[in-house]
């Protein structure tokens, strides 16, 4: 029988043991000291890192301040496409109610700073990479009221490292202290101590307690990137970001607005006053264009056989007047005088030197530049005559000259007085004028930035509608309909190109979609070098249900 061995537990002297122990300790030590040198690389994270951080908060800034303008400027109901929010209210920190809101009201002629409205814009709190709340200076001339205009001629003038900017966005960061930095600051940077003020975040908020340099009067700013003299960073919107983010709003709405309104004036104008030169004497019209010129100067009337150039929008007030000038034409049984401008009317005086009936007169009466701008007409019953008397009117117009010819017919009974007056009131401007829905493009001087193009078969002496060579053709327009058939066509010219030169008067420095003298526009996507946008009537689209819509008819 084999016996089982015996196995021997080997007995390690006492020494080893204790380097075995030594040895798992110093495993244990690196590895604590490899975790505490990773938290603490964690907790103090590079400045390469914190300007990450930053840059990553202004530039979410700077999206959301270009998405609300955009958004706003698309509103239909919204008369300030363009406008920007006010900053926060200095008397709003802390306050649950109302932190983030932007101001009910701010200057619109100086420059204003304020933290950044983030519950307007519709973003959460944004906070640069040391927590601080971003800041936000906007430019004079961005949050106009109504009349005060905005559009793109308004002029950037805050400065951002002497660079014009509509808004500049600032991560002011954590409270310096550079009066023991050696040395005179850089220009237009200050010495401060904003780690002495214990009421820093007490509001109202004072801005030189977190910049350390620029002028917020002025409304410059500077940034020094690693300084010993500040720790600020920003970032700005220009002009021509700010207009790229409007314009294919308000495109939209020359599309969806402005064009159906200028296309139904005649109608308009009929429901309003209860006649129109469409209605009431068979002349449907669409006035001739303003022959293009610098726009800024322009005087926005319509000259004859004048097809294309800026709209002609001037009211009377304007100094497009459009009253009557006549004279007498024939009479029976009675003696003419002269006729005159009183103001309101045409007044035309005859007398009775013992004549015999029938008495009767015949006015030509003529108003200059009808045909070129939007003005109501007259009717038989708009004219009174004295004595008893009775008129009808008949109403011409001219495609050479662009004047409205009335001829006025009045007749009178026996018994007639001495002396009698014919009166014939002077056309006024059409109701489109003062149309709602055309105040936020007139108000903000839109009509500056769009050029504005007619066929030749809609203007006064054509047969309408148009056809066939008498129409405007508009390519690459998202219209389901004919491009052959426009009216008009409306261009919102977007802003100064690189090679273009503005002021001028020649369109060619504001437009790319046309040739001017032909009759073609061309759509296109927006590049640096094409910035027009197309509107036009008719007008049609046809949503994924395939039952077309007409924008304007």
């Amino acid at each position: 029988m084999r016996s089982t061995p015996v196995r021997r537990i080997r007995n390690f002297p006492s020494g080893q043991r204790g380097a075995a122990l030594i040895l798992m300790v110093a495993i244990l030590i690196v590895g604590v000291a490899w975790s505490m040198i990773g938290a603490l690389g964690k907790a103090a994270p590079s400045h390469a890192e914190l300007d990450i951080r930053t840059a990553q908060a202004l530039q979410a800034a700077k999206r959301a301040l270009l998405g609300y303008v955009a958004q706003y400027a698309a509103r239909t109901n919204f008369d300030v496409p363009g406008r920007l929010p006010c900053p926060e209210s200095k008397n709003s920190i802390g306050d649950p109610n109302n932190e983030g809101q932007a101001a009910s009201s701010c200057s619109n002629t100086v420059p204003v700073v304020g933290r950044l409205p983030w519950e307007t814009l519709g973003v959460d709190k944004i906070l640069d990479s040391n927590g601080e709340p971003l800041w936000y200076m906007l430019s004079p001339g961005f949050h106009p009221l109504p009349p005060s205009p905005i559009n793109f001629g308004t002029p950037a003038q805050l400065s951002l490292d002497g660079t014009a900017m509509v808004a500049i966005i600032i991560a002011p960061g954590r409270a310096l202290d550079t009066l023991p930095v050696i040395g005179t600051p850089i220009t237009g940077c200050n010495k401060v101590n904003q780690t002495q003020f214990s009421n820093r975040y007490v509001p109202p908020l004072d801005p030189t307690k977190f910049f350390e340099c620029g002028d917020i009067v002025l409304g410059s700013f500077l940034t020094l990137g690693t300084s010993p003299w500040s720790n600020d960073r920003a970032i700005g919107i220009t002009a021509a970001e700010w207009a790229d983010a409007i314009s294919g709003a308000v495109a939209d709405r020359l599309q969806r607005t402005v064009a159906p309104v200028l296309a139904g004036w005649d109608q308009a104008e009929y429901t309003a006053r209860g006649k129109s030169w469409g209605v009431t004497h068979v002349l449907p019209y669409l006035p001739f264009a303003s022959t293009f010129s610098d726009p800024a100067t322009n005087v926005w009337c319509g000259d004859a056989n004048v097809r294309e150039g800026l709209l002609p929008i001037a009211t009377q007030a304007q100094g497009c007047t459009n009253d009557w000038s006549g004279s007498v034409s024939l009479v029976s049984g009675l003696t003419s005088l002269p006729c005159t401008n009183a103001g309101a009317y045409l007044s035309c005086f005859f007398q009775n030197l013992l004549g015999t009936p029938p008495f009767s007169a015949r006015i030509t009466a003529t108003a200059l530049r009808i045909a070129g701008s939007y003005r109501s007409t007259i009717a038989s019953s708009d004219i009174t005559a004295t004595g008893g008397g009775t008129a009808t009117v008949s109403m011409s117009l001219s495609s050479a000259t662009g004047a409205a010819t009335a001829i006025v017919d009045v007749s009178w009974p026996p018994g007639l007085p001495s002396l009698v007056e014919v009166r014939v009131p002077h056309p006024l401007d059409a109701a489109v004028l003062s149309d709602p829905q055309l105040q936020w493009f007139l108000n903000n001087n839109w009509n500056r930035y769009t050029y504005y193009a007619v066929a030749q078969g809609v203007t006064a002496g054509a047969t309408p509608p148009c056809a066939g060579i008498t129409c405007l053709t508009a390519n690459g327009l998202s219209d389901t309909g004919n491009p052959n058939d426009k009216r008009f066509v409306l261009v919102l010219m977007g802003r100064a190109l690189a090679t273009q030169s503005q002021p001028s008067n020649d369109p060619a420095q504001y437009i790319e979609s046309h040739s001017f003298g032909t009759a073609v526009f061309s759509a296109s996507i927006v590049t640096t070098t094409f910035n027009d946008r197309i509107a036009a009537c008719p007008f049609q689209y046809t949503p994924q249900s395939g039952i077309p819509i007409p924008l304007c008819n």
